[in-house]
């Protein structure tokens, strides 16, 4: 009886951690992120990190890492600005 409980619990577990766990626990991530308007900056320093600097990890108190960070910043404000101005005019978000 013991075996049986524990081969249903395994395939339970198996299930809802697996496929629908990591869909749920991605989709959210990426709901979230979008709807903080935090994409763009973290996206921006994925692209730094993993394509443009790939010898080593930039160092947090080097020029190049602060000027990254700065694009990301424009890049933030330039993908936001039309997300947040259609917010407004729909009535979903209250304007300054």
């Amino acid at each position: 009886m013991l075996e049986t409980i524990a081969a249903v619990n395994q395939a339970v577990n198996n299930f809802v951690w697996g496929v629908p766990a990591m869909v749920c626990i991605i989709g959210v991530g990426l709901l979230l992120r979008v709807r903080m308007g935090f994409l763009e900056i973290s996206g921006w320093m994925a692209v730094v990190t993993f394509v443009l600097f790939t010898d080593a990890p930039l160092e947090k108190t080097s020029w190049t890492f602060w000027f990254m960070m700065q694009i990301a910043m424009l890049f933030g404000f330039i993908l936001s600005y039309p997300v947040n101005a259609l917010l407004i005019k729909a009535g979903i978000k209250k304007g300054m």
